[in-house]
């Protein structure tokens, strides 16, 4: 059972109240005597149910050290390997449309059968779409600490994220219940794990612009989908457009930078297509069976896939 330090435990509870990064340059924190208080005299060691990262550990993700307020310390559970690979979140709105919900499969499951991992915040609506998308290739950023009692509709998705070999990933102490305030707070680290965002769907007020807003102040790009004037659900979507935000205009553009397309610029066999993506074998073939039926590929008579061009 790992054990979190009494120093580890004080900035646990200075989370997003003291920049932690001078630490990584062997600098002294700028800190109140408050804070030095709570960070140098706190209880003894504990033992913790809940496997751990500290921002000093080797495993930690390293897109998390260079955000201002990064999270000292990282509770988790499931696949760490997913963090080294390449990550697109993916969010929107609770309350969606049909439409969006097809849109949000399509992009997550494109970039599942390239071998990339999705991330999103496990939400009721778009969020859920995406990881349900994409399951084995999900990693869940958690409004809440991994023994509070949630949803059992959160509880049920964590646990098919679990079960597929996904990650999910806590930035709060163990009892810390799900509040308007976490679900904010948590936003930067979905914006600072992925080499972009994508918003599918969302309002005027939705959660997901304060994602969005996150992202461009780390200088991540940010995607949208550019819905017409009379779509009210796409409000916030037309509002980041005016923003500078790039549009989505064609899902299989983004098929071929994302998904298994992107390998196929030349003539591939399914066994090298299975090592590049990582997927399973019955994965990688059901992702080529699907673009064969769209007539985006086609399967030589040597038993190698290539792209039609």
């Amino acid at each position: 059972m790992p054990i979190l330090s009494a120093f580890w435990q004080g900035a646990l509870h200075l989370n997003n109240k003291v920049n932690f990064q001078p630490l990584l340059e062997n600098k002294e924190l700028t800190l109140s005597s408050r804070h030095k208080q709570l960070l140098l005299h706190s209880n003894q060691d504990v033992l913790s149910d809940i496997p751990f990262l500290c921002f000093t550990d080797s495993h930690y993700p390293v897109e998390l050290q260079s955000i201002p307020f990064m999270p000292p310390v990282l509770f988790y559970r499931g696949n760490l390997s997913l963090l080294e690979r390449r990550k697109v979140a993916i969010i929107g709105s609770r309350y969606c449309s049909e439409r969006a919900k097809k849109i949000t499969r399509h992009l997550s499951y494109e970039v599942g059968s390239g071998g990339h991992v999705i991330i999103s915040g496990l939400a009721f609506g778009i969020d859920e779409v995406a990881h349900r998308a994409n399951l084995f290739n999900s990693i869940g950023v958690v409004p809440f600490g991994f023994q509070a009692t949630c949803t059992s509709r959160h509880q049920k998705l964590c646990d098919d994220i679990l079960e597929a070999g996904g990650l999910l990933l806590s930035e709060f102490p163990l009892h810390q219940p799900a509040q308007k305030w976490t679900f904010l707070q948590r936003n930067r680290i979905i914006s600072g794990l992925a080499e972009c965002v994508v918003i599918t769907e969302a309002r005027k007020r939705s959660g997901s612009l304060n994602t969005a807003k996150h992202a461009i102040e780390q200088r991540k790009e940010v995607f949208t989908i550019p819905w017409d004037p009379l779509h009210k659900d796409g409000e916030g979507c037309r509002l980041l457009l005016r923003q500078g935000v790039v549009p989505i205009l064609d899902l299989i553009e983004w098929s071929e930078q994302w998904g298994i397309l992107s390998y196929l610029e030349s003539p591939q066999s399914i066994e090298n297509l299975t090592f590049l993506t990582k997927q399973t074998r019955p994965n990688v073939l059901q992702s080529l069976l699907r673009l064969i039926k769209e007539k985006r590929i086609t399967r030589r008579s040597d038993g190698k896939y290539e792209k039609i061009h």
